[in-house]
């Protein structure tokens, strides 16, 4: 399987949400990494034909899924989360995935085998007779991500798939996404690094509506071989420090903190130890703004 986006761009007045963004993904895990407004989202409601593209394309096997045409075709074999959970006002977490599971042409037999496991996988027995308004926002998170992967789908699209979810949560949902990635495409979008560094084929990182890096993480990581460093300092110095570097992980013991920081030439401090750089890292050299 492939999906193609070739020179997708799309403005919202003075602002370019995307400029010429081109990338190719096959079967895998892919995470979109980038802060806040960097168009992440809007990339994923392009793809997922909930916004126009104002120019560009997205094939996939070949086929353009921007053309009106092939866009139910695709629709058919895609799973979406969406950042904000859909509200059905009166649905119980069991009517929103029996009916979710009736609009994609379900078997009800094979229907409800698979809605017994998702709500079992995801802890969500016990409430599956609860109205979807009167859910936590981490149990809507799952019901989300139940409702994407249901019916098994080819392209599976998940914006912020982990938001609100405590860490045993996070493991799961984690877990599930690599049980089920092996024969699908699946992108996840998120600004949490520890979401996407362990599971993903590659990483995307986007920024001001542009792809900065497609590579895989222990490419990423390489890059930055000799820019990661440790400080030993008195507390003191902390805010000359901060001032100075990129600041990561602080740690603070007695009079002394030890402080992990991203420098493009090795610090001058007294006590310092390069370390081995990992995937957050990387985030913050290249979003630091």
């Amino acid at each position: 399987m492939q999906l193609k986006i070739q020179n997708l761009s799309k403005q919202y007045g003075e602002k370019k949400a995307l400029d010429n963004v081109s990338c190719t993904l096959q079967d895998g895990v892919y995470g979109l990494l980038g802060a806040n407004g960097a168009g992440k989202s809007t990339l994923m409601n392009i793809i997922t034909g909930n916004i126009k593209a104002d120019s560009g394309e997205v094939f996939f096997n070949g086929k353009n899924i921007l053309e009106p045409d092939k866009e139910q075709a695709f629709r058919k074999c895609l799973g979406y989360m969406p950042q904000s959970p859909v509200q059905y006002r009166g649905f119980s977490v069991e009517d929103f995935l029996y009916y979710m599971a009736a609009l994609r042409g379900m078997h009800p037999g094979n229907a409800k085998r698979r809605i017994v496991e998702l709500l079992e996988l995801l802890e969500l027995t016990d409430a599956r007779t609860k109205k979807m308004t009167a859910l936590s926002g981490g149990m809507k998170q799952r019901m989300m991500l139940a409702q994407a992967v249901l019916a098994n789908p080819k392209v599976l699209i998940l914006d912020e798939p982990t938001a609100g979810l405590d860490p045993k949560q996070r493991i799961a949902v984690r877990n599930l996404i690599s049980r089920i990635a092996f024969d699908k495409i699946v992108m996840i979008a998120t600004h949490v690094v520890t979401d996407v560094e362990f599971i993903s084929k590659e990483i995307i990182l986007l920024k001001d509506g542009r792809i900065l890096k497609k590579a895989e993480r222990e490419s990423l990581t390489e890059e930055l071989q000799g820019k990661v460093f440790e400080i030993q300092a008195p507390i003191e110095k902390l805010k000359q420090i901060q001032k100075d570097y990129l600041v990561g992980n602080l740690v603070k013991e007695r009079d002394q903190i030890y402080v992990r920081v991203v420098a493009d030439e090795k610090p001058k401090e007294a006590y310092i130890r390069e370390v081995k750089p990992s995937l957050e890292d990387v985030y913050l050299y290249y979003f630091r703004e």
